[in-house]
């Protein structure tokens, strides 16, 4: 966070405190470290490009990190009083200052201190003396050396000499005069009364809260492009924009996670499924097999034990050919051989069809489990994708995120799946034999249900109805932004599954097909 947006937020975090606060306990988790009071909770990001600090309400519950570092913070901060915070106004170092009653009675007081011109910042414990006890994201603090500003020779900025901006640019302003970044100094140059303006920033004459693509600011920006969303102050800015972009983070950290393991997933079933399709040439050869057996029995009075290949007539393609014979075995077991071999592969030939039938279906549940891991919006929606194991003596949860209902007109309205448990519930609880099930033709997609209220027999079904439903199966599927999307469409009958291909996993007996422009639908 720039420096004078940091002046501003302690100006009115310490107006919002209006007093000492007493730190009750504390929590230690990967994103902040938090000081849970009576009042309200201080929040401190640990993530890289984060406010230092702000005040919220929200509870914060799970277990701590297991790090030393919670040991100290509680060592020094838990059950202590906090006194004031302070910054130099050009400075992006702030200091915490606090009073602790230690396990022998005296009281001591402390300083946690953020050096907020680094990233990620700098934190340091010291004493009441400013020497270090402890310090993080620092490698070169010395424990029982005195903090010490940064040391700068950049000059400070008053009305006095004011003047000297006129010919310079933002940057240049930034890089000459103490506590200016490129944005204030863009605001400065733009403003039609600098001293207005410089007085504004000085005495922290807060105008709200304010969110633009570059970050918050407590006053409005005109350099900048509109503000996305604007509160009624400075500190809700800041913490409705932390947590929505942590929640924004955990969503793509989970998604990544999922991807990796659905890629990996689906690589191993493609080359399992080439290898089949390799049997599968093989267990064709057995015909050929059969031909050559045949071949040889017409042409037995020319075979002898001991020879390796034989010239006879093939009646099949009315030429001579050249047929290769294991030398050891009789002319009798050789031909017997070929038979034998023949009838493995042709008895193999249905197994290894149905197999690859499976692994093309189970390669498709995967691609729309990808596709659904791409276009989800919540953690409840991708948390459907991870395996849970039930907990003993726990009920199994009935109620499945991610299924979303769209009225099409009275007597029909459609599920559309978000994710592989929703898509297994929509095919397996929700679709009955009159109903009609969707999906986007050999593309990744949602699985669609047409619930038929009216009962109508599924040929009765008006076409206007399974247009609708098949252009809304178009829309949730990566055909989502093409013209016109191929969409087959069956009844339950046409429907199965085998057990242990996964959740959403499904194969069909028969199908129709149907052009279908994406649509939402209501």
């Amino acid at each position: 966070m720039e420096n004078f947006s940091i002046n501003f937020l302690i100006k009115e975090t310490k107006k919002q405190l209006n007093s000492e606060i007493f730190i009750n306990k504390l929590k230690l988790k990967k994103e902040f470290l938090v000081f849970l009071t009576q009042k309200t909770n201080i929040f401190f990001p640990l993530t890289p490009k984060s406010p230092p600090f702000f005040l919220s309400r929200r509870k914060v519950s799970g277990e701590d990190l297991r790090t030393h570092e919670i040991n100290i913070f509680r060592k020094y901060f838990e059950n202590a009083l906090l006194l004031d915070f302070e910054k130099p106004f050009s400075e992006r170092v702030i200091f915490f200052k606090f009073r602790k009653m230690m396990i022998w009675g005296e009281e001591k007081e402390f300083f946690l201190i953020l050096n907020c011109a680094t990233l990620p910042n700098k934190w340091y414990i010291t004493d009441e003396n400013k020497r270090i006890i402890f310090s993080k994201n620092d490698g070169e603090a010395i424990a029982g050396t005195e903090f010490n500003l940064p040391q700068t020779g950049k000059q400070e900025l008053t009305e006095a000499n004011l003047n000297e901006i006129e010919d310079l640019s933002p940057k240049e302003i930034a890089r000459k005069f103490k506590g200016f970044s490129t944005n204030y100094a863009k605001e400065l140059k733009h403003s039609e009364n600098k001293e207005a303006f410089l007085k504004k920033i000085k005495n922290c004459e807060a105008e709200g809260g304010f969110y633009y693509k570059k970050g918050c600011y407590p006053i409005k920006m005109q350099t900048l492009e509109p503000a996305i969303e604007t509160y009624p102050s400075f500190n809700q800015c800041i913490e409705e924009t932390f947590f929505k972009s942590l929640y924004t983070q955990q969503i793509e950290k989970l998604k990544n996670k999922l991807r990796k393991k659905l890629k990996r997933e689906i690589e191993k079933k493609e080359k399992l499924l080439k290898k089949m399709e390799n049997e599968l040439k093989d267990s064709e050869k057995g015909e050929k097999l059969i031909k050559k057996a045949e071949i040889l029995s017409s042409n037995f009075h020319k075979l002898k034990k001991g020879m390796e290949k034989v010239k006879v007539f093939d009646f099949y393609q009315n030429k001579e050919v050249e047929i290769t014979l294991n030398p050891e075995l009789s002319p009798q077991e050789n031909i017997s051989r070929l038979y034998r071999k023949a009838t493995r592969l042709k008895r193999k030939m249905p197994i290894v069809k149905e197999r690859i039938k499976e692994l093309k279906a189970e390669i498709n549940n995967l691609k729309d489990n990808l596709f659904l891991v791409d276009n989800a919006e919540s953690l409840e929606d991708l948390s459907e994708f991870e395996e849970k194991k039930e907990k003993k003596g726990k009920n199994k949860k009935t109620e499945v995120s991610g299924i979303e209902k769209i009225e099409l007109e009275e007597g029909f309205f459609v599920y559309v799946g978000k994710n592989s448990k929703a898509n297994h519930t929509i095919y397996t609880q929700k679709l009955s034999k009159n109903d009609l099930w969707f999906h986007a033709k050999d593309i990744p997609g949602s699985h669609v249900v047409l619930k038929n209220t009216k009962n109508l027999k599924p040929e009765e079904i008006p076409q206007e109805i399974i247009e609708k439903a098949a252009s809304i199966a178009a829309y949730y599927s990566k055909g989502r932004n093409d013209t016109l999307v191929e969409v087959q469409y069956t009844t339950k009958e046409n429907l199965y599954s085998s057990k242990g291909k996964g959740t959403g996993f499904v194969l069909l007996r028969d199908f129709k097909t149907i052009m279908a422009k994406p649509n939402k639908g209501e």
